[in-house]
């Protein structure tokens, strides 16, 4: 009789372990921005081995994996509220989930990445030879990442992110099979005669130059390259300030968007620092130190120094200004590029820099 008891007692542990189980895999608890503990753990290490970046797995949900939930919903069809329910998990868990376009397994290149010189994935923080190779195909396409050292810092990180929202890929800043057939169509390679640098831009727009647009024409562009709202509010600003100083506002509303992503940012600063340009304050200091970016008090104002700062690269009358908004306005500096097209090399280290300047502005007035 006892064992018959203990036996059912075992049982029914058993029937109840198990049946635990079930119910907390179906997920009662919801996880959301602020959830922490192990199924916190679990949620991030699957969305990054399903290419969906959030970080380091530390059992916190912040904003990382906050933006990495949404994106795995907006990718899946379901509803993008950040908040990981049944639904989110029963598609996160399940056998049919997607890798993220810009870094899972799959890839929309086809075969193409396969012979590609970059064979793994690469994200910040990486280092090597294949990161050298990476900053050199970058630079090559006119997506300046500095220099080629090897390091997948804050410039690289940016580049990437630049290239991606280019190529209508999934924006993570993070080089997996995707990107990787992108960066390299049809097998080609950065070193050998298959790689083929941009083609050259039929125009090239003087930075003192009238205008060939209009504030309409500026508009539709950036919102056909999915700008933010705010950033397609600044064209009106282009033009009234721009041409105040001899400097043609479609260019420097073009090299404003391949600076900022089209206002997305997502490098060390963001839009809160309202800087078109990327400048830095007049002490400088490291590309990954926020502190090292001239944070600006309004849009004007940064619109104005990003405009000064090409003047004085044209080499504009009566430049260098005596009171300048522009904290990098060196003497050294006037008369090192007349174009656009120059920028590259002078304003950024690659060539390609300004070629690729050139071809935004060639898309604006063909819009």
């Amino acid at each position: 009789m006892n064992k018959k008891v203990i036996s059912f007692v075992l049982i029914l542990v058993i029937v109840t372990m198990t049946f635990a189980s079930v119910v907390y895999a179906s997920s009662n608890r919801l996880l959301r921005l602020g959830s922490r503990g192990s199924d916190v753990r679990t949620l991030q290490q699957r969305l990054n081995s399903s290419g969906y970046n959030c970080g380091s797995v530390d059992g916190i949900f912040g904003n990382r994996t906050l933006n990495a939930v949404r994106n795995f919903q907006r990718k899946n069809g379901l509803a993008v509220d950040g908040i990981v329910g049944p639904a989110t998990r029963g598609k996160l868990f399940g056998s049919s989930t997607p890798p993220k376009g810009g870094t899972g397994s799959g890839s929309s290149g086809g075969s193409s990445s396969s012979k590609a010189p970059i064979t793994g994935l690469l994200r910040r923080g990486s280092r090597g030879s294949q990161v050298s190779t990476l900053q050199s195909r970058l630079n090559q396409l006119g997506y300046n990442s500095g220099s080629v050292d090897g390091i997948f810092g804050n410039l690289t990180y940016n580049a990437v992110v630049r290239f991606q929202r280019a190529q209508k890929l999934v924006v993570d800043g993070i080089v997996g099979p995707a990107t990787i057939a992108k960066l390299y169509p049809s097998g080609s390679s950065s070193g050998g005669s298959g790689s083929k640098p941009p083609a050259q831009p039929a125009g090239t727009t003087a930075i003192l130059s009238k205008t060939r647009s209009s504030v309409k024409q500026m508009e539709d562009w950036a919102r056909g390259q999915g700008a933010t709202n705010e950033f397609i509010s600044l064209a009106r600003l282009y033009m009234n300030i721009a041409p105040k100083e001899g400097v043609n506002p479609e260019g420097a509303y073009a090299q404003a968007a391949h600076e900022t992503g089209y206002g997305k940012f997502g490098g060390v600063i963001n839009a809160s620092y309202k800087n078109p340009c990327g400048i830095k304050t007049s002490t400088g200091g490291g590309d990954s130190d926020p502190n090292a970016h001239q944070k600006f008090s309004s849009w004007e104002k940064g619109i104005q120094a990003h405009v000064e700062h090409l003047a004085l690269y044209a080499g504009a009358k009566g430049y260098p200004k005596g009171k300048p908004t522009d904290p990098r306005h060196f003497e050294q500096l006037f008369g090192r590029a007349k174009t656009f097209k120059a920028l590259g090399g002078q304003w950024a280290p690659s060539a390609a820099y300004g070629n690729n300047i050139e071809r935004l502005i060639q898309d604006i007035l063909n819009k």
